[in-house]
């Protein structure tokens, strides 16, 4: 149960902030604004949950490297790579934090003129809209398609563990999908930020204890 604590610390907090976000932006919107404004503390929290799972991934790859398949350590360091990314973006890669001023043409192509790639608007399409419609189509294979046959193909679930692809259980699969049912109910224009911090927090959980967490990581 010891090791199980921070595992279930995240789920309550994150039911926590569903229901506290789906209150406070009807009854309550200026406390919900501040909660979710730039630098406030989802925003924080966000980075700092992103952190935490870049940790416990570089940590992992330390620990298993000499162990491990190449197909494995491929796997982790694109993880690893991806993470380093998302904290990246979601600090404007530290400009705000540095007092960085942005590049002129960062100032002239960004929605929010600062340093980061999800941000850009270029011939008058945002990126960030594209790279939505991207993720959400590999979200959906990864959280439905492939544990289904992760569950029903041995073969598959061999090149799985091998590779080191944390497969969602059925609860983490619900943490991640329940998220894009809130915002669509939600009204508040800032209300992306909270599905940012509910996908952070359960990715977080996937990395933490995923259904083959004993084949992959031991």
């Amino acid at each position: 149960m010891a090791k199980k604590s921070p595992y279930y610390i995240i789920v309550i907090s994150l039911i926590i902030i569903w229901i506290f976000s789906l209150i406070s932006s009807y009854l309550y919107p200026e406390t919900f604004e501040y909660v979710v404004q730039e630098d406030g503390i989802i925003e924080n929290l966000t980075a700092v949950v992103i952190f935490i799972a870049m940790c416990i991934t570089g940590t992992r790859i330390f620990r298993l490297w000499k162990s491990k398949v190449w197909q494995w350590k491929v796997v982790m360091f694109g993880l690893l790579s991806l993470l380093i990314f998302a904290l990246g973006e979601e600090i404007s890669w530290g400009q705000r934090i540095f007092n960085i001023d942005s590049d002129p043409f960062f100032k002239e192509n960004n929605t929010q003129g600062e340093m980061n790639i999800h941000n850009l608007k270029l011939g008058g399409i945002k990126l960030n809209f594209l790279i939505s419609q991207v993720f959400t189509v590999l979200l959906s294979l990864y959280l439905l398609v492939l544990p289904y046959f992760y569950r029903k193909k041995e073969n598959i679930a061999r090149l799985v563990d091998l590779s080191g692809i944390p497969i969602p259980t059925f609860r983490q699969t619900f943490f991640m999908l329940f998220p894009l049912i809130l915002v669509l109910i939600m009204t508040h224009g800032s209300k992306w930020e909270i599905l940012e911090i509910s996908l952070a927090m359960a990715g977080l959980l996937i990395i933490l204890l995923p259904l083959n967490k004993e084949k992959i990581y031991n």
